[in-house]
């Protein structure tokens, strides 16, 4: 058995966490690439840039882009409640 298991559980969860990090970081980034999965700097972009939710739901409408449940239709209270959680 691993030392730092039988020692510390604390340090085996950090030991995994920096193994398992990476990996989900580059899962997340090749979901990014394939367009399932929103970035929100990109929501929070085209806001600051003076879009409004309507214009930004019909932005990702158009470039196809799936919602968390899939659909690629886009709806204005999505793009608000997205824009809520990440402030």
């Amino acid at each position: 058995m691993d030392t730092c298991m039988s020692e510390k559980p604390s340090c085996y969860f950090r030991s995994k966490n920096k193994v398992i990090g990476p990996i989900t970081t580059a899962a997340l980034q090749q979901l990014v690439e394939q367009g399932r999965v929103i970035p929100k700097p990109l929501i929070q972009r085209l806001r600051d840039s003076g879009h409004s939710l309507r214009q930004i739901a019909n932005e990702l409408t158009e470039r196809g882009i799936p919602t968390k449940a899939g659909n690629t239709d886009w709806i204005h209270t999505s793009v608000s409640r997205i824009l809520k959680r990440a402030a």
